[in-house]
């Protein structure tokens, strides 16, 4: 009989050893062609290797959320005895309707419309409108984008920026004493309203007759005349402008 040594866990080829017989008996034995075994399914199954520590997947901790900040204002008002305020919020609509104020807007983009008394306004970051009411007020912009339409009485205007836009009153309304180099910045004088009350025609060839403009020391006076060529009321004093012209107050105009 042959010995026959199996390998269980694979399918493999297993040598067989087999005696030799010859005419002078047993000899040393050979090894006879691999016989094919099959495996035990049993032996030949896969274990699986122990997980390492870089294998264990630690639990997922969710973050508390944050707490969410308050939103911000979109509309403030200003009570009566509240004779000094500052608002440093953007995007808002400030109000007064009584009262007199000292308010300082250290955001952009807001309105304030003060009707109340005497106001007093500063806003330097540009980029904000600021309308009053009948008292004698005084406005103080710096930046550009900003609108101030000082309404009626005798105001003040101070502008330190460029590119902003002054609303002009209508005649026997109110007188905006303007302050800065409003001519050499660049600003606009906005004469919708102004215009409105006269008998203008809104023909551009024809403005002259109603808007005018004349050196008086060393300050540039803007008047109006209801009719054509009549008599002017004065609106504006441009101080130290030095003298316009008429073309030049036109190019810087939005009739």
């Amino acid at each position: 009989m042959a010995t026959v040594t199996v390998r269980a866990r694979s399918k493999a080829l297993v040598p067989v050893v087999m005696p030799v017989l010859t005419t002078s008996g047993l000899q040393s034995p050979v090894l006879a062609p691999a016989v094919p075994v099959a495996a035990d399914p049993a032996a030949s199954a896969t274990i699986a290797p122990a997980p390492l520590a870089t294998d264990v997947v630690a639990p997922v901790q969710t973050a508390q959320a944050a707490t969410a900040a308050p939103p911000a204002p979109t509309a403030i008002t200003i009570a009566s005895n509240d004779v000094n305020s500052v608002v440093s919020d953007s995007n808002v609509t400030i109000t007064a309707t009584a009262g007199n104020h000292m308010l300082f807007i250290g955001g952009t983009h807001d309105v304030a419309v003060l009707t109340g008394g005497t106001e007093k306004v500063q806003a330097y970051s540009g980029y904000n409108t600021i309308s009053t009411g009948m008292g004698n007020d005084t406005i103080s912009i710096a930046g550009t984008g900003n609108v101030v339409n000082a309404g009626a009485g005798t105001n003040t205007i101070n502008d330190s920026g460029g590119g902003n836009t002054i609303v002009m009153p209508a005649a026997r309304s109110g007188i905006d004493q303007i302050h800065g180099y409003v001519v050499q910045n660049g600003d606009r004088f906005d004469f919708t309203a102004a215009l409105r009350n006269t008998d203008w025609n809104g023909f551009r060839s024809s403005v002259g007759q109603f808007l005018h403009i004349a050196k008086a020391g060393n300050d540039a006076i803007i008047s109006i005349s209801a009719t054509a060529n009549g008599a002017a009321t004065k609106i504006a004093d441009l101080h130290d402008s030095g003298a316009v012209s008429m073309a030049t107050l036109l190019g810087l105009s939005t009739l």
